[in-house]
């Protein structure tokens, strides 16, 4: 089962990275961006797997929303659509209860 899920607070990409990998006779690229959220005291960075399209939208040291799957049965994670914590504040997409659709690399967050 796949999962739709949106942040609800903005997170600050610290940096982005790719790699590629081959494993079985199968290539590929992984793609990750490096984040940084802060709550209280306690400070967590953590990779988060991005798809190809939000690794190429992503500055460094900017503050975004997510628009992510989970494939429950993997545990894995991937963010698909990645917006400015700014344009989400203006159109109160999160505020609102904006909805994320689990059509990965293609989808946006929309307000209701």
């Amino acid at each position: 089962m796949k999962l739709a899920l949106r942040t609800i607070e903005p997170v600050l990409v610290i940096d982005k990275s790719k790699r590629p990998w081959e494993m079985n006779g199968n290539k590929g690229v992984v793609y990750n961006a490096i984040c940084h959220k802060k709550v209280d005291d306690d400070v967590q960075v953590e990779k988060v797997r991005i798809t190809e399209d939000v690794y190429h939208s992503l500055e460094a040291m900017q503050k975004y929303h997510f628009a992510a799957t989970i494939d429950v049965k993997n545990n894995r994670m991937e963010v698909y659509h990645a917006y400015p914590a700014d344009t989400a504040e203006k159109d109160n997409t999160v505020e609102k209860g904006g909805t994320a659709t689990p059509n990965m690399g293609k989808a946006s967050a929309s307000s209701k």
